[in-house]
């Protein structure tokens, strides 16, 4: 029996990346991925690929329960903030639970409430991941068809206040770091979860700090000169 998959918002940055594994695993036999997206256009693009689609936003909240309800697992890949649409998700993963005894699973981008109790209910299982800066441009043939963003936000906005400062910035004293972790590697993460879970439900993946970023930026921009501070 293959695992019901439904994708929240598959068509970002980080979404993409995670299909992009699933459609390139060696058992994507074994998913039925539903995706979950605003634009007809590319819905017709993903299906081509063997994805099943349905189109709608996050505001749609009985589409979202309705859906939510017949997925094995769902990946959140949409706005962490969108409380009307996260908790639709969640009463449609409690459907499925009483109707079926089963225990479903939802991954979820970004933090949420600490007042949902739904792991403590016992009718789903949530994993909940925490990103730090991710950077890396997107490859694969989602890129190439222009489905999805290559590109991450943080990243060129850096680049974009830097080239207009003339120089790399620093906050305050230049202290603090912005750790980060590569597009690629936040999708294997996310993927590998179920396989390596322990007692917690939350995981915060980085890397390096962005500190480096902003050197590698200033030594380029005005070699021999400090940060300018940013406000």
């Amino acid at each position: 029996m293959s695992t019901e998959m439904l994708q929240i918002f598959i068509t970002g940055y980080i979404g993409r990346s995670v299909l992009q594994l699933l459609l390139d695993h060696c058992k994507h036999d074994a998913f039925a991925i539903m995706a979950y997206v605003r634009s007809e256009e590319k819905a017709k693009k993903l299906e081509a690929f063997g994805v099943h689609t349905a189109i709608g936003t996050l505001d749609e909240v009985d589409k979202l329960e309705d859906l939510s309800s017949k997925a094995n697992v769902v990946l959140n890949t949409a706005d962490s903030d969108h409380f009307a649409g996260n908790t639709a998700i969640l009463r449609g993963l409690r459907k499925r639970h009483e109707r079926t005894g089963e225990v479903p699973i939802l991954i979820h981008t970004s933090g949420t409430d600490e007042e949902i109790t739904h792991s403590i209910l016992g009718y789903a299982r949530t994993y909940i991941i925490l990103p730090a800066m991710i950077y890396g441009l997107a490859t694969g043939k989602l890129v190439d068809t222009g489905i999805v963003k290559r590109r991450s936000i943080q990243v060129p906005a850096i680049i974009k206040a830097s080239l207009a400062r003339g120089q790399g910035g620093v906050v305050g004293e230049g202290k603090n770091f912005w750790p980060n972790v590569h597009i690629d590697d936040s999708a294997y993460y996310t993927l590998l979860f179920r396989q390596c879970i322990t007692i917690d439900d939350r995981y915060l993946l980085c890397t390096l700090a962005v500190q480096l970023f902003l050197s590698v930026f200033n030594d380029a921009l005005a070699p021999g000169t400090p940060g300018a501070a940013w406000a």
